[in-house]
């Protein structure tokens, strides 16, 4: 279930509620009463509550419509004194907002960041750059980069760091490896297992060696690879184990085709955070992209963590072990 409310099913629920109605809301948008339906349809299974109740032929605010109307005119009225500002060019400085992210925000967040914050600006040009973690800082303090969205494995005093979701890292398996019918690993196992694994000297290396290691758990990088696509194909050809989030193989969860085990009792977490330079004042835009950010995060990574999850697990217990291992 998406998790995001799209600008335009908010615009249709504050003008049917302005102008009484489908019909004359209809009129004001350009949209058909049933494309209207439609949009309020969808922004009520994003809110999870029913907006209007049919009272004859005309519709009414339900309680949850009535709370969320308030909101919902807020939401519209900032979005858009927001166009009018960019209309006008008011507060814009260079009119280009410069994103910077690690591969894999740029890979499977950033895209989904983009699409959501053109809709409110569709004029602004973006500027996005794609470097690892540290790099990303660096470029950030000597000004090149606006904001960065990435997993920061620790604190920096010079920026300003907004959390946006956790993500877990397991074990990425092939359905019909032995681990998959097992539903669990062992320590044994680990030290043997053809792991894939980023390339060494990496901040993703260093976190999952450093967790090992506390594990007391030997291991080594059977293939190396910083690309997760390549680690899913490769795990999807029975050639080693990835170590990575459920979430960036939720495709290929759902489809069958992989299946994630946690990494043991304790847990593997990042934190993603959008961040930028400590004392600087942010642009309208900015300010509003670090709330996208937030929405986008809560959707990929939350909702499709939880789901990667329960959908493993139903693989495991309906015999995902059964068959001929590649």
């Amino acid at each position: 279930m998406n998790t995001l409310i799209e600008t335009r099913h908010l615009n249709a629920f504050v003008a049917i509620v302005r102008r009484g109605g489908m019909h004359k809301a209809g009129k004001d948008l350009g949209l058909t009463p049933s494309a209207l339906s439609h949009a309020i349809r969808m922004l009520e299974e994003t809110l999870g509550a029913k907006l209007f109740e049919r009272v004859g032929r005309t519709l009414a605010l339900s309680p949850e419509g009535k709370r969320f109307l308030p909101e919902a005119e807020e939401m519209v009225r900032r979005l858009q004194a927001v166009r009018e500002q960019m209309r006008t060019g008011r507060d814009w400085g260079s009119h280009r907002l410069v994103i910077g992210s690690t591969p894999t925000g740029c890979r499977f967040i950033v895209p989904n960041l983009i699409r959501e914050f053109r809709e409110s600006f569709p004029q602004m040009a973006l500027s996005l750059v794609e470097r690892e973690a540290d790099d990303l800082v660096a470029r950030l303090l000597e000004g090149t980069v606006d904001v960065g969205v990435a997993p920061l494995l620790r604190d920096y005093r010079e920026l300003m760091q907004i959390e946006l979701a956790e993500d877990e890292l397991g074990f990425l398996i092939h359905p019909l490896h032995p681990w998959a019918k097992l539903g669990r690993v062992t320590r044994a196992q680990v030290a043997e297992a053809r792991l894939i694994l980023p390339e060494e000297h990496s901040a993703m290396f260093e976190l999952i060696d450093s967790f090992f290691r506390q594990e007391r758990i030997p291991t080594r990088a059977f293939i190396e690879s910083d690309n997760e696509d390549v680690v899913k194909q490769l795990v999807g050809l029975g050639l080693g184990v990835g170590v990575l989030p459920g979430w960036i193989a939720m495709r290929e969860i759902e489809a069958g085709t992989l299946v994630c085990l946690p990494l043991g009792r304790r847990s593997l977490r990042r934190r993603w955070m959008v961040f930028y330079r400590k004392g600087r004042r942010l642009s309208l835009p900015e300010t509003l992209f670090t709330g996208v950010c937030r929405a986008v995060a809560r959707d990929l990574i939350v909702d499709n963590a939880e789901l990667s999850r329960d959908k493993s697990a139903i693989r495991i217990r309906s015999g995902a072990g059964a068959g001929r291992f590649p």
